[in-house]
């Protein structure tokens, strides 16, 4: 039977990249992530609101936890191409609903590498459901979120 388990070499490295990723996220007019991982030059993402806040609704508290979530989820399926340096860019669209499930994924970029794309389109589906949406803000919310592997952006 091969052994599924790669070196404690590349797994260290998947770590620290999944980690660059979301690892004290800089709070910027209302969106939440980092706007530059550098972890030997490797990751990072920041979430893209595009949905209309109204009523001025600070959304970096929400942001925080569901990219942790994402995060959490998005380690467990990284494609072991990833881990082994495979670079691209893979743009997800999704929208949140109030009770916090996901509807409207779609890839708005891929990465032209199949398993990249399906990696990040994986962590967002095993992260359905988020939490609920803040009570104050009355609508769904739609967020475009940049998956990078190994790239900065």
């Amino acid at each position: 039977m091969p052994n599924l388990n790669p070196p404690s070499s590349l797994r260290t490295n998947a770590g620290e990249i999944v980690e660059a990723i979301l690892a004290n996220p800089a709070r910027t007019a209302g969106r939440t992530g980092l706007s530059r991982g550098d972890n030997n030059g490797t990751f990072s993402t920041e979430p893209q609101i595009l949905s209309p806040n109204p009523k001025g609704v600070d959304f970096g508290p929400y942001l925080n936890q569901l990219l942790n979530r994402l995060r959490t989820n998005w380690y467990q399926v990284m494609p072991e191409i990833a881990r082994l340096g495979q670079r691209g860019r893979v743009d997800i669209v999704f929208t949140v609903g109030r009770t916090g499930i996901v509807s409207d994924l779609q890839v708005v970029a891929n990465s032209g590498n199949h398993a990249l794309d399906q990696g990040a389109l994986s962590a967002i589906q095993l992260s359905n459901p988020f939490q609920r949406l803040p009570a104050e803000y009355e609508t769904d919310l739609k967020l475009r979120i940049a998956f990078l592997y190994n790239m900065h952006p």
